[in-house]
């Protein structure tokens, strides 16, 4: 029987806005243990803007764990 194997990551909701302007809206997605991903969009679509953020967040739980 096989077990269940968690995501390697697991993003569910990322909002950004810059005053008015909504340029992520609930962004949600998983990579599987092993997979490849690729995040595509045209230009102004936010890509930079979550790869930012999420590395920002990453760098967080980094320094958090090493203290």
């Amino acid at each position: 029987m096989n077990t269940p194997v968690p995501p390697a990551i697991l993003i569910q909701g990322v909002q950004k806005s810059y005053q008015d302007v909504h340029v992520l809206k609930g962004v949600d997605f998983e990579v599987v243990r092993g997979g490849i991903f690729a995040l595509l969009g045209s230009n102004g679509a936010g890509k930079s803007t979550l790869v930012r953020i999420l590395s920002t967040a990453a760098m967080i739980v980094y320094r958090r764990k090493i203290a």
